[in-house]
């Protein structure tokens, strides 16, 4: 499962930060919670200005549902929403990652805030 950052959002070196948190401690605190593997990347690709991130999210025990896959979605879309500076840009944020999303994708329709 891979979730694609859309360009608008800061992607800068902050963003890249604030999903892994101090000393990779945010990743560590899904992967442990969800027995996923979580990979963040920043491909530096010539042809546009402002690269992709893609986030792949991967269980370590394959015999396992998805559950564990859609828990630690659930918490990137937390972490991403987090850092949106626009808090009226979140429906857009998430339509956008289940768009572009590879793999299976459940958006998290039901957020309060």
């Amino acid at each position: 499962m891979s979730l694609n950052i859309p360009p608008w959002m800061d992607q800068g070196r902050d963003l890249f930060l604030h999903l892994i948190g101090a000393g990779g401690q945010k990743t560590k605190k899904i992967e442990s919670r969800t027995n996923c593997w979580i990979n963040i990347s920043y491909p530096k690709l010539p042809s546009m200005p402002k690269p992709p991130m893609s986030i792949t999210i991967k269980s370590k025990i394959a015999r396992i549902p998805p559950v564990n896959v859609h828990t630690a979605i659930h918490m990137i879309e937390e972490s991403l929403v987090e850092f949106l500076k626009d808090k009226n840009a979140e429906k857009r944020l998430l339509s956008e990652l289940a768009a572009t999303a590879i793999g299976s994708y459940k958006c998290s329709n039901n957020r309060s805030g």
